[in-house]
């Protein structure tokens, strides 16, 4: 399998990482992975920022809804065109009637296409707060462990950061992405990926 190597170290090195952060990064950029200590693996990247284990598919917060959901609203031809319609209307040399009923329509499709966004977007929220809240077991930093108690205890996934070693039992989900260091079914494993690919 090649697992041993890896089993052995108490470190790892890697190189040429892509930014996570959307960032441009020096490809010869390299983060350091104290394994089993994560206090230490910010401390060897003290430059660079580790992203967070948490999870975030909401595309608004309560700032922001307004603005953006307007801004994607009109990023649509037809909303564009009956706004042109009401400002055309506004004019009483060109309009025989007032533009309020072309508003009051434009209003109400506006208003319902908002509603469901909202609605969405808290579904969104509540999933990702689930998905945050599920427990996984992870080792106890040397330095951290008392005698007598488990060398794993159980945290959030959000609470997982770089460095953790994870236990992940049979036909559980993965807090994080994870090198696999050990398994009890020897060199073959399953790994479904559906929530990465979005179907």
């Amino acid at each position: 399998c090649g697992t041993r190597a890896v089993e052995r170290t108490s470190s790892a090195r890697m190189s040429a990482l892509p930014s996570l952060d959307g960032g441009d990064e020096d490809d010869t950029a390299t983060r350091s992975i104290r394994i089993g200590d994560p206090d230490a693996t910010a401390t060897l990247n003290a430059g660079q920022k580790l992203l967070p284990n948490i999870i975030v598919t909401t595309k608004y917060s309560a700032w922001s809804f307004l603005p953006v959901n307007l801004f994607q609203q009109f990023q649509r031809v037809a909303n564009v065109y009956f706004l042109s319609i009401i400002i055309l209307l506004s004019f009483p040399v060109i309009a025989p009637f007032g533009p309020w009923a072309a508003v009051a329509a434009l209003a109400s499709v506006i208003l319902a296409s908002a509603i469901k966004e909202a609605v969405q977007d808290v579904k969104r929220y509540r999933h990702d707060k689930e998905v945050n809240q599920r427990p996984t077991e992870i080792a106890v930093p040397p330095k951290e462990r008392v005698k007598g108690e488990p060398l794993f205890r159980e945290v959030q996934w959000r609470d997982v950061g770089v460095g953790h070693v994870i236990r992940v039992s049979r036909d559980t989900q993965f807090a994080a992405d994870v090198l696999l260091l050990r398994s009890r079914q020897g060199c073959s494993w399953l790994v479904d990926t559906v929530d990465l690919d979005g179907e």
